[in-house]
């Protein structure tokens, strides 16, 4: 359905005198770190970026007219720490789905390392935590250079624990609701005679933003929906800040920066005549993402954005297989060798994200969890986002993308 049924005014006027915010001194605490002179940690960004592209276009195309929020980065951390264990075909399908097709194995791990220690420190006015644990059943022998390289490479907390005790799954998803600071409180929901480990990833993200929205702004306003109905949402408003921006014939982009600006939330609003899902390919497989990212000049500019929470959960393992991992999740044909004994396979990956979106920021997370199983079972302006839009929270001197999402409609 064509985006020119909307009715919204969307333009931008050239701003004659410069009074926005004023920018705040940087943090001398935060991580000083650029592409330039880190390029063998942005290949693997750009990597997992690219993954996470691919990754929400075929979760759009099964559910266009649904909200959609994932985390790229935490889907690749669990899928990176399960390759560990990888043999033959079976790891050269996930390296190929992970956008690190023939690159290997150790330059994946300790990329990723120093990727995980980089991203916590751009910001310190920014709460952003990552852990990675896995649990085994206590009796399985686990080959120990893939429990090694996995707490070695990802930090990941080794636990081995009684799988028969009803007890088992409330202690991972305890672990699941710490790490997350109580936004996600399970991932695990079930534990079957025949799982022998889970991998799980957790992000955790808070943020104020640089330029706060002023509450008495908000206020009710028509949201139109893919259908051409509306829907009445409360909008916050933001007026005067100089913020990065981003205009073709296909899109408008403005980027929100958090705190001292390290990380920010970047709103792409699809012109009226443009698909949802050919921006979305367009950002996948055009380069349009590297555009926005390069191609934004500062211009002062009025934001009018919804206020919003959002979960979303799925299973992720016909995603997956899409994209060209068939192998790790064939019961008989999974080469997991190299975690222990036995035909092993990826039973279920499952995701959970949580985003609330208001006035003085933003509060994020989600939780990747890795069943693996045995064989014997299964230019200045006004940006008016009263209508679908996409959201991407990242970092300016890693490229990584922490979170993706597809604003469809109010709840």
């Amino acid at each position: 359905m064509k985006l020119s049924k909307y009715l919204c005014i969307l333009g931008f006027a050239i701003a004659l005198t410069q009074c926005g915010p004023s920018d705040d001194m940087p943090n001398p605490n935060n991580l000083a770190f650029s592409c330039d002179d880190n390029p063998d940690i942005c290949e693997l960004t750009a990597a997992q970026n690219q993954f996470g592209w691919n990754l929400f276009e075929k979760i759009y195309a099964e559910t266009p007219d649904e909200n959609i929020f994932i985390s790229p980065l935490s889907m690749a951390v669990a899928l990176s720490m399960t390759a560990n264990g990888a043999r033959g075909n079976t790891f050269s399908e996930m390296e190929a789905t992970l956008e690190w097709e023939s690159k290997g194995i150790d330059p994946l791990n300790t990329r990723s390392e120093t990727l995980l220690d980089v991203l916590p420190q751009l910001d310190q006015e920014v709460e952003l935590t990552i852990a990675n644990s896995i649990w085994y059943r206590e009796e399985f022998p686990v080959e120990e250079p893939f429990l090694e390289l996995n707490n070695t490479h990802y930090q990941s907390e080794i636990n081995p624990l009684d799988f028969n005790d009803p007890s088992a799954k409330e202690t991972i998803n305890n672990w699941v609701d710490s790490a997350t600071n109580g936004l996600i409180e399970e991932i695990v929901e079930v534990i079957s005679p025949d799982d022998i480990m889970f991998l799980i990833n957790a992000i955790y993200f808070k943020g104020d933003w640089k330029y706060e929205f002023d509450e008495k702004d908000t206020e009710d306003g028509d949201f139109y929906l893919a259908d051409g109905t509306t829907q009445t949402t409360p909008f916050m408003k933001l007026e005067g800040a100089d913020l990065a921006y981003f205009e073709n014939l296909e899109v408008q982009a403005i980027r929100l920066p958090y705190s001292d600006g390290a990380f920010g939330m970047t709103i792409i609003l699809p012109k009226e005549d443009l698909e949802m899902s050919e921006l979305i390919s367009d950002l996948q497989s055009d380069g349009l993402w590297e555009q926005i990212k390069n191609g934004s000049t500062e211009v002062e500019s009025i934001v009018r954005m919804p206020t919003f929470t959002m979960e979303y959960e799925d299973r992720m393992n016909r995603f997956l297989i899409d994209l060209g991992m068939p192998l790790a999740f064939m019961d008989g044909g999974a080469d997991f060798s190299g975690i222990g004994p036995g035909e092993l396979y990826i039973s279920r990956v499952r995701h959970k994200a949580f985003v609330e979106v208001n006035e003085v920021g933003t509060e994020a997370a989600a939780v990747t969890s890795v069943a693996v199983s045995n064989e014997s079972a299964s230019l200045s302006g006004f940006m008016n986002c009263n209508r679908p839009f996409l959201f991407v929270i990242s970092d300016e001197s890693a490229e990584s993308i922490q979170f993706v999402g597809h604003y469809s409609k109010p709840e």
